[in-house]
């Protein structure tokens, strides 16, 4: 997947990053709430989510990442 990044973010992070992302998807996490400031509630599992997209829209090329889920057992994704 190539993704074009715009100069300046390469110019930012010259440097390669390591990146290790942990997930936990257990019914715990799955079940959990917050209350968003308009008084709806949003599942913490979702905010997670889009938490660990918003970090890897942030890498480039260079970057390296591995993520690891936990479920009741922990699982590296390659």
């Amino acid at each position: 997947m190539s993704i074009s990044r715009p100069w300046f973010v390469e110019t930012a992070s010259p440097t390669p990053k390591d990146i290790v992302l942990v997930m936990d998807k257990s019914d715990s996490m799955a079940k959990m709430t917050v209350t968003a400031a308009d008084g709806t509630e949003v599942p913490v599992l979702s905010l997670a989510i889009e938490a660990a997209k918003n970090v890897l829209s942030t890498l480039n090329a260079n970057d390296r990442v591995n993520n690891f889920v936990h479920t009741r057992n922990s699982n590296s994704l390659e």
